[in-house]
C-alpha cells in the first residue's frame, strides 16, 4: 500500500506539467504521412497522398501519372501541399522534381506550397510558393511504392517514399523547407 501511494505521489508532478513544446500533429487516418516544415517558420503536420494514372482514363487516356500530398494542421486546416505531374509512371528509387531550370524527365509540371495564417482571422493563405514552370525552388520526390496500373478507390493512397522541397524566401528573406515521409 505504501508502495503504490509513494508511486502516485511522485507521478504527480509529471502530471502537472508538461515537457514544454508543442504536441506533434497526429493522423486521424493511420496513413503514416508526416510532414515537417522548418526554416522562416517550424511545425509538423500529418498529411494525405494520392497518386492517379491518367493512362487509365476511358475514353481519352493520357501520358499523365499524378501525385499529391496535402498536409493538415489540426484537423481541417491545410498547412502545406506539394503536387508534380509526371509523363508516365514513375519508377521506384529515382527521384523526380526539379532545382531551377534543372529538370527530371518525365516532370511536366509542379509545385510546393506552405499556408499561413487563420480562416478565422481572414488571414489564411499561401505564405511560401515553389513552382517547376517558374524555375523557382526545389523539390525532390522519390517513390518507394505506388498503385498498380489502374488502381482506384483505396488503392490511389498506396503511395510511399520521401520528398524535400525548398520554397523561396518571401519579402522577409526567409526561406522554406518541406520534408515528408509518406
Amino acid at each position: 500500500m505504501k508502495l503504490r501511494m509513494l508511486v502516485v505521489v511522485l507521478a504527480l508532478p509529471l502530471l502537472a506539467f508538461d515537457c514544454g513544446g508543442k504536441e506533434p500533429e497526429r493522423d486521424p487516418f493511420g496513413l503514416g504521412c508526416k510532414l515537417h516544415v522548418a526554416g522562416a517558420v517550424s511545425e509538423d503536420l500529418w498529411c494525405v497522398m494520392v497518386a492517379y494514372d491518367y493512362s487509365q482514363l476511358d475514353p481519352q487516356p493520357l501520358d499523365e501519372w499524378v501525385f499529391k500530398v496535402v498536409a493538415y494542421r489540426g484537423t481541417m486546416e491545410v498547412g502545406a501541399g506539394v503536387g508534380m505531374f509526371l509523363g508516365g509512371r514513375p519508377a521506384l528509387g529515382t527521384p523526380y522534381g526539379w532545382s531551377g531550370a534543372v529538370r527530371s524527365p518525365l516532370l511536366t509540371d509542379g509545385s510546393a506550397t506552405r499556408y499561413g495564417g487563420s480562416f478565422q482571422a481572414g488571414d489564411y493563405g499561401p505564405t511560401h510558393l515553389a513552382m517547376s514552370i517558374d524555375q523557382t525552388g526545389a523539390l525532390s520526390v522519390t517513390f518507394t511504392a505506388i498503385p498498380p496500373p489502374g488502381a482506384t478507390g483505396e488503392q490511389s493512397i498506396g503511395v510511399h517514399g520521401s520528398l524535400i522541397a525548398t520554397l523561396p524566401p518571401t519579402a522577409s528573406g526567409a526561406e522554406v523547407t518541406l520534408s515528408a515521409t509518406f
